[in-house]
């Protein structure tokens, strides 16, 4: 019980951290440029605060699979989690929105390009890269198109020179044989997409993942969580990709038991399946 109330109280830390983030972001959505530079400085903060409520919350997760009211707790624990993750996704949108504008002295005539120069000063995270594995392809579709593709006054020649610094290896040798050039821009992006965002192909990659995960060789936390990471990425981009993993609780149980130890197998005899697969996974 001790661990259970300071995991709790660590874990207020960075909910109080996440909150004061949040209020600065809701006033930068007010556009109150007052904030601006304070939500600047802040964001700086943001993944790591909120890799750190994880880590807690997952500890807090692990001791209420020990109480008999276990399911009970979960569910109160995850709709806080989602509570959390909403505040989160926020406070990104309002941070790309309101601040990752391009910066230029010149005064922008509306639907004029603007010149790459003027994107030069975006703020971190840097582009994504992308080597040709197809199950990542879709996570690096969303942020190019999110920080790239989408922007309205970004030309179509820089856009392509974006998007070529990011590939490497064999998703750049798809399109090297096109030039760099505005025309061909749509071209490349379009056989990118045509190439390596194959649902069945995705699909068939992920669920590969899954059955080929390794078994653990003991009860060491760390090839635990290896295992438990590896469930919950594959899982997780399942679920993006439309699939109905909802209904799949005991087979995926199934099959991470088998890569479990004896010992470990006989803590968790007593948790229902439902309860079992949610709380590894979270």
């Amino acid at each position: 019980m001790g661990d259970y109330k300071k995991n709790k109280v660590l874990r207020s830390t960075e909910i109080h951290k996440l909150n004061e983030i949040y209020d600065v972001a809701l006033k930068v959505n007010a556009e109150d440029e007052s904030f601006y530079p304070i939500l600047e400085a802040m964001y700086k903060e943001l993944e790591e605060t909120r890799t750190n409520f994880y880590k807690l919350h997952n500890k807090i997760i692990s001791i209420i699979c020990d109480k008999q009211n276990a399911d009970e707790l979960f569910k109160i624990e995850d709709d806080f989690r989602k509570k959390i993750d909403i505040q989160y996704y926020r406070i990104q949108a309002i941070y790309t929105q309101r601040l990752m504008k391009p910066t230029t002295q010149s005064v922008a005539i509306p639907g004029e390009q603007l010149p790459i120069s003027a994107y030069l000063n975006l703020p971190k995270p840097e582009l994504p890269t992308f080597s040709g594995e197809v199950t990542e392809f879709r996570s690096f579709l969303d942020q190019f198109d999110a920080r790239v593709h989408t922007v309205p006054h970004l030309k179509a020649i820089d856009k392509f020179n974006l998007l070529v610094s990011c590939l490497k290896g064999v998703a750049r040798d798809a399109i090297d044989h096109l030039d760099i050039t505005a025309d061909n821009y749509t071209i490349a992006y379009d056989l990118l997409k045509e190439r390596f965002n194959n649902v069945r192909v995705i699909a068939s990659n992920l669920c590969n993942n899954l059955e080929c995960s390794p078994k653990l060789t003991s009860d060491n936390s760390k090839e635990l969580r290896s295992l438990l990471d590896t469930f919950s990425k594959n899982v997780a981009a399942l679920q993006k990709l439309g699939l109905p993993t909802e209904h799949w609780d005991f087979i995926l149980v199934q099959l991470m038991l088998k890569r479990l130890t004896v010992s470990r197998l006989h803590d968790l005899n007593f948790i229902t399946t439902t309860v079992l697969f949610q709380v590894m996974l979270n």
